[in-house]
């Protein structure tokens, strides 16, 4: 019986993680597709989520570390959640800081894409000084990098991710789908849209 019932929570655990990983897996193919094609647009909310997360998880971390009450669990959800709030508006606010902070994220991980998984210290490395770069770079060419940083990085992700569930995964063909979605990605971007005016 105790055998039987270990069996079945075993099971179940897997169903969930199987779950959870397709979830995870399509929420990833979602999202590098919106980057590649819509990276541009995107912009102010991706940076100001992104402000909400960060602020988020310092609200959580500095709260667990210092509240030891009964009722820790729900002040730690409303200080984490107000912290995180303040973050992403002051993300928005200070839209130049999330710009810069936004395509030093997506620089560094379009590089890192590229490099095998052997290299993959030397290629966060490299991918952290282009992306600081690309950081500068961008308070002059706003519209031009975002642009095609974005749909640099999501092409390759896409074209990872899918070639992975389609067992299509060598290096050439991931390359080769991956610079045919950047390239029709930036063209779609470029044609969509047009400098955002920012004070």
């Amino acid at each position: 019986m105790f055998h039987e019932t270990q069996t079945l929570i075993s099971e179940l655990s897997q169903t969930i993680s199987d779950t959870f990983s397709n979830i995870l897996l399509g929420c990833s193919i979602v999202f590098a597709l919106l980057a590649c094609f819509f990276g541009y647009k995107l912009s102010k909310f991706i940076i100001s989520v992104s402000g909400f997360l960060l602020g988020a998880a310092i609200g959580l971390v500095v709260c667990a570390l210092y509240l030891e009450t009964d009722h820790a669990v729900v002040w730690i959800t409303v200080i984490s959640l107000i912290i995180g709030i303040s973050f992403a508006l002051l993300a928005f606010k200070l839209y130049r800081i999330g710009v810069f902070l936004y395509c030093l994220f997506f620089t560094c991980n379009t590089v890192y894409l590229l490099f095998p998984a052997g290299m993959r210290t030397p290629a966060l490395i490299l991918g952290i000084i282009i992306g600081i770069i690309a950081g500068v770079l961008s308070f002059r060419f706003l519209r031009e990098l975002m642009i095609l940083i974005t749909a640099a990085y999501g092409g390759l992700q896409a074209a990872r991710l899918l070639l992975g569930i389609w067992n299509y995964d060598t290096l050439w063909m991931y390359l080769a789908a991956g610079a045919a979605l950047a390239a029709l990605g930036a063209l779609t971007q470029f044609m969509t849209t047009k400098q955002l005016r920012h004070r």
